[in-house]
């Protein structure tokens, strides 16, 4: 097959009507293969350019997003590959799907199958102070078994109390409060399963002390002003099973909170919310949509927007290599059409959005 990248050209003159055969200049390094995709672009245009005009408009592209605040690494799940979740004896399988079904939040979930018994998923270590209280809420699918949700005293080596079991096949919450104990420094959550060949998804672990009220935003939110709310999600249904709860049965509600910008500092991007922190919060976002890498891959931003956006680009240079301005005037028009899409879907970068003063009484010394 020739090889990938390759491009040549074609003229009016190198089709042949009677046989349907294109014939282009130069030839490739290689002969054609049956299987091989061939695009054919119009305007003397190098591919290059078709990739450039479709990823400009990607990169200009802020989709919305949700996704859990949490203070362990990877509580998202948006990191690639499962290096972050550290194997407790022996797992089958470990690895992060994007299938809809098992994804609740975000754009991946966590797929365990485990191949003995007492085996799972742990965090890294994260510290705590002695005595505090946290929130943990983790959303599960378990297929097959059961799974038990623990944090866990990684300085005594033991779980703390309470821990929950959940054996649900559907979108599950696990939720509770626990207290750090007393000689505790470092605390883990634990994902574990009582047999072999056990099988679950993990759609987020979130894990927030109660009165911890400045979080630092997680890299996915490159400025706090694309931020566009703290959301928290309500108790749902309870479910037969003590600490279980229907993860579908509530909608995500306002919660308050307010940006913290320091360029300067070292964690640059961060937001201040509400305490006590007695529900899981997530971060309703704007992002740029991903680039592509050739002209084959998939974009989450509707067609038209992207045509439109990548037209009105080639169009201008068009004009730029042809000397046509007759091209100005059709990038004029697909920059119209362009920009009311991007109103109609809400994809344009968010404004600045001023923040209202609060009044707070002071007594005098």
């Amino acid at each position: 097959a020739a090889p990938e990248g390759e491009s040549s050209q074609v003229t009016s003159a190198g089709f042949t009507v009677a046989t349907g055969i294109l014939a282009i200049s130069p030839a490739f390094t290689a002969a054609t293969a049956s299987g091989d995709t061939l695009l054919l672009l119009p305007g003397g245009l190098h591919i290059d350019e078709y990739l450039d005009a479709i990823n400009d408009v990607q990169r200009n592209c802020y989709v919305p997003r949700y996704i859990p605040a949490s203070l362990v690494t990877d509580g998202d799940m948006e990191t690639s590959g499962a290096t972050n979740w550290t194997t407790i004896g022996t797992m089958t399988t470990k690895e992060k799907v994007v299938t809809a079904a098992h994804v609740m939040f975000g754009t991946q979930a966590l797929h365990g199958v485990t191949g003995a018994v007492n085996s799972g998923v742990r965090t890294a270590s994260i510290p705590a102070a002695a005595g505090r209280n946290w929130l943990l809420s983790v959303g599960l699918r378990v297929i097959t078994g059961t799974v038990t949700v623990a944090a866990y005293d990684a300085t005594a080596s033991a779980n703390i109390s309470p821990t929950a079991t959940c054996g649900e096949q559907m979108h599950t919450e696990v939720r509770f409060i626990f207290t750090v104990p007393t000689s505790s420094e470092n605390i883990q959550v634990r994902l574990t399963t009582a047999n072999a060949s056990d099988e679950f998804f993990v759609s987020y672990v979130s894990l927030l002390p109660q009165d911890l009220a400045i979080l630092d935003l997680p890299s996915q939110i490159a400025d706090a002003r694309d931020l566009e709310s703290v959301l928290y999600l309500p108790l749902g249904t309870s479910l037969t099973t003590s600490y279980n709860y229907m993860l579908k049965s509530e909608g995500l509600v306002p919660y308050g909170w307010q940006p913290l910008r320091d360029w300067t500092g070292v964690n640059a991007q961060r937001v201040v919310v509400s305490t006590p922190i007695s529900y899981p919060l997530f971060y309703a976002f704007r992002a740029p949509a991903a680039v592509l890498t050739a002209l084959g891959g998939t974009t989450v931003v509707p067609e038209d927007v992207v045509v439109q956006g990548a037209l009105a680009q080639l169009c201008k240079k068009l004009a730029d290599k042809t000397k046509d301005n007759s091209f100005l005037g059709r990038a004029s028009r697909h920059s119209f059409y362009y920009g009311e899409l991007l109103d109609r879907y809400q994809l344009a970068r968010p404004t600045v959005r001023s923040q209202g003063q609060r009044r707070v009484s002071v007594s005098p010394m």
